[in-house]
């Protein structure tokens, strides 16, 4: 007879042991369970909503989907399930909190009324809070060796994007369109000075940057 654990103690030990813990100081693992098809939906629920609880950034990969031999489709399959903006948005809170700034509060879910938040809770002016973090997002992402430069520049945008009222709704798209395989070409992202295409030589550094 096969030895079974119960999904809900075997979910309670590895978030406990894993999430919660051991992968929340800087430890990787690799976990393979096998469990009846029918589970599998309810096992990826569990899971994802543990991870997200722990702020996790987290993603779904699907053999069936996605080409797993091909690493550029791997980098799309992550981008398209990421909100580009709200990440953004998330950095820049840890990068305030890094820097003595008070962060309470602040959701990095919501883009409206964002950096006027910080502003608020730090009893400073908004153009201050702007004007600080433009060297802190050079210094910490832009001038960042450990990322790849197309990343960096990318993610730098992201973030100035956040902080600048003037910017349109929709100057982000060609940035999510270029990371999620939508429009693979770069052309459209030479204004913004990403010179570099996903494939499957550079989709590595793209997945080590992320």
């Amino acid at each position: 007879m096969t030895n079974r654990i119960p999904f809900e103690d075997w979910l309670r030990h590895f978030d406990r042991e894993y999430l919660s813990s051991f992968v929340k100081d800087g430890g990787a693992s690799v976990k393979v369970l096998v469990a009846p098809q029918d589970m599998r939906a309810r096992i990826g629920e569990g899971v994802l909503s543990c991870a997200e609880r722990q702020d996790y950034l987290c993603f779904h990969l699907d053999a069936h989907e996605s080409r797993m031999h091909m690493p550029q489709d791997i980098v799309f399959a992550m981008a398209k399930q990421i909100d580009w903006r709200r990440l953004a948005r998330r950095a820049i809170v840890r990068l305030l909190a890094q820097n003595a700034y008070r962060t309470e509060g602040v959701d990095h879910a919501v883009a409206d009324g964002f950096v006027e938040s910080i502003a608020d809770i730090n009893s400073v002016d908004e153009q201050m809070i702007v004007a600080s973090l433009r060297p802190i997002i050079a210094r910490e992402i832009f001038h960042n060796a450990g990322m790849s430069r197309a990343f960096r520049m990318a993610m730098t945008h992201f973030c100035l994007f956040e902080i600048d009222r003037a910017a349109p709704a929709d100057e982000a798209q060609p940035l999510i369109d270029w990371l999620t395989g939508v429009n693979p070409r770069i052309g459209a992202d030479k204004h913004l000075r990403i010179q570099t295409p996903i494939n499957r030589t550079t989709a590595r550094y793209f997945i080590e940057s992320l």
